[in-house]
């Protein structure tokens, strides 16, 4: 995956995930879930939602979306050189760089919070024996841990999974019993949730996104609702809510350590006011409600998640390229809905010849490139590419130039010795007949897969003739024409594959193909096409021209026959007076037919005619 790539996935990502936290958010407040626990149980999946939920999509992108990581330039294409070592970075690998910088600094952070705790656990003074409130508390609760002293502490903080370890401030010693029960209580609470590893995941999840403010709202709320579950818990243990908040506002009313270690605090100062409401207010949700609460919100919050996917689709990278072959990504880019791979020309790669390919295509109304021509770039690729490009199906309700024509930049690195070979599956050719065992439409887009698969189901376990599949193939090209059915044995049974027709990896489709299915017009520069030209009928001067001393260009656009003929001329530009002259006189021009891949094939070109009166 390229960086350009990468950072517009990363781009998507983030408005994918800031819009369904925000969707969260709002139904959070909407249904009003205010008891802790299924606040913080909402929350969590929330966030494992906004982590995971859009990666799921990322191998199925729409298809109106940039497939295969495949970006198409409007203009004259710019070839990129790799950056020479000690060049700036460009602007999507200096925007990966700097958010790489920054999850490396937080989690250095996080590391060097883990050696703080355990320099404070070293550094304090272990209590053998505790005061008999705390001693309680551990045989009420079945939960026990070990309990420091530590001077450069103010509130408790715990941390530890297998031998979990409480530090204690000073003060703690010389509190209350009611208070100290109350501490050792909360803590031990925390324990026995295993609260800390949940701590250090979501610690990570802020290094690694700590640039999107959503993750950073959600965390804290996260955080939050924690501390307000083992409050009512606490609460519920010892009886003694009072008790419970006047030991929170003693706490408070201390000089709190910041929040640099990656444990649960006893305390934030930015969480009090909130914690102590919902103390007071005791906030509960009966498990009608709940239930109720949840039906209400699953299909608004799923209907979220799908608007993000859809609106803000990320790309897969694109697997069907050979090793070295990268199409060139530009921000002006064109949506193509699927394509055939640019293979590397095995003479070329031993050669080690490598570079930039620019070709120009012309799409029809379909999107399918209907002309292609080789504007620049090695003789040895230009085969390669336009071979490529002439196969491909472009969104035809995307905005394109006027007349349909736009550039395509491709860069070869020549590949290591052994790379070229690529695992191929090991088609075989189309059946007498064949037992239906297996279906696959894995291998096509998104949108496509649900058409063929509805053409293909409920041939499993059937027996089919030649004819039927046949016809089973002609249902599928039905859908898209560039949909062809690939068989496969396996176990003495035939799997029946939807493909596209790509020529990567399909050796039994490549040799399949007929006559019809090659292309059958190109696009040639007239300079090029020129040199091709073996009859040249002059034009005529036209004798108003001449009296008006009238001189200029007249330029066509031309289609040649596969016979090297003229069989069409469109008028670009020229003056009324000498359009028809040079007209009569290039439909008589006669050229060498053009070969693609040893055949005939028809041309279109530009040709220019030049009036001009000798002086």
């Amino acid at each position: 995956m390229t960086a350009a790539l990468l950072a517009s996935n990363l781009f998507a990502w983030s408005l994918q995930v800031l819009l369904l936290i925000t969707a969260g958010g709002l139904l959070c407040a909407a249904f009003r879930v205010h008891a802790p626990r299924p606040r913080l149980i909402f929350h969590q999946a929330l966030l494992v939602c906004a982590v995971l939920l859009p990666l799921a999509f990322v191998r199925s992108p729409r298809p109106d979306a940039r497939e295969g990581g495949v970006f198409v330039t409007q203009g004259p294409a710019t070839a990129r050189a790799p950056h020479a070592r000690g060049l700036p970075l460009n602007g999507s690998e200096a925007v990966l760089a700097i958010i790489a910088a920054g999850a490396a600094i937080r989690l250095i952070g996080i590391a060097l919070g883990m050696w703080r705790l355990r320099r404070m656990q070293n550094n304090g003074e272990r209590i053998h024996d505790l005061p008999a409130p705390a001693r309680m508390a551990q045989a009420e609760l079945h939960t026990f841990a070990e309990f420091y002293i530590n001077g450069e502490i103010t509130g408790p903080v715990t941390y530890g999974l297998r031998n979990p370890v409480v530090l204690l401030p000073p003060g703690f010693l010389d509190a209350s019993p009611d208070a100290q029960r109350s501490i050792i209580c909360h803590e031990l609470i925390h324990v026995r949730r295993n609260d800390w590893p949940f701590t250090l995941v979501e610690e990570a999840v802020r290094a690694l996104f700590w640039f999107h403010p959503a993750i950073w709202w959600l965390l804290a709320q996260i955080q939050l609702t924690r501390e307000q579950v083992v409050d009512q818990e606490t609460i519920g243990h010892t009886r003694d809510r009072d008790g419970y908040l006047q030991t929170l506002l003693a706490i408070a009313a201390a000089r709190l350590q910041p929040d640099l270690a990656p444990a649960p605090l006893f305390l934030r100062r930015r969480h009090l006011a909130r914690r102590v409401a919902a103390i007071n207010e005791g906030a509960r949700m009966s498990m009608r409600r709940l239930v109720t609460t949840l039906a209400g919100m699953a299909p608004l919050f799923a209907a979220a998640a799908v608007l993000g996917w859809q609106a803000f689709p990320l790309t897969a990278a694109n697997p069907v390229d050979s090793p070295g072959v990268e199409v060139m990504p530009n921000d002006n880019a064109f949506r193509v809905l699927h394509r055939t791979g640019v293979e590397y020309p095995p003479a070329a790669a031993a050669a080690h010849i490598g570079g930039y390919v620019v070709a120009s295509v012309t799409l029809d109304e379909k999107g399918n490139v209907v002309d292609a021509h080789i504007v620049s770039g090695p003789q040895a690729l230009r085969s390669a590419v336009l071979s490529s490009v002439l196969k491909w199906h472009f969104d035809p309700e995307q905005r394109l130039p006027e007349n349909r024509t736009f550039e395509i930049g491709v860069r070869f690195t020549a590949p290591a010795t052994g790379e070229l070979a690529a695992p191929v599956r090991d088609w075989t050719a189309e059946p007498s007949s064949a037992t239906v065992g297996n279906i696959d439409v894995s291998r096509l887009p998104a949108t496509l897969q649900d058409k063929a698969a509805t053409v293909l189901r409920g041939h499993e376990g059937e027996t089919m003739s030649a004819d039927q599949l046949r016809e089973l193939g002609a249902a599928l090209r039905a859908v898209d024409s560039h949909l062809r059915l690939a068989y496969f044995n396996e176990d003495g049974k035939t799997t029946l594959q939807a493909v596209l027709d790509t020529g990567a990896g399909q050796a039994d489709l490549a040799e399949r193909r007929t006559d019809s299915d090659a292309p059958r017009r190109i696009r040639v520069g007239g300079n090029v096409q020129q040199m091709n030209l073996v009859e040249k009928v002059a034009p005529v001067y036209p004798a108003e021209a001449k009296q008006a001393h009238l001189q200029g260009s007249v330029r066509f656009i031309a289609l040649i026959g596969d016979d090297g003929r003229v069989k069409k001329l469109t008028v670009v530009s020229g003056h009324p007076l000498l359009v028809t002259a040079a007209e009569d006189a290039v439909r008589n021009w006669v050229y060498r037919p053009t070969l693609l891949n040893g055949n005939p094939v028809e041309v279109v070109t530009q040709i220019d005619v030049n009036f001009t009166l000798s002086q």
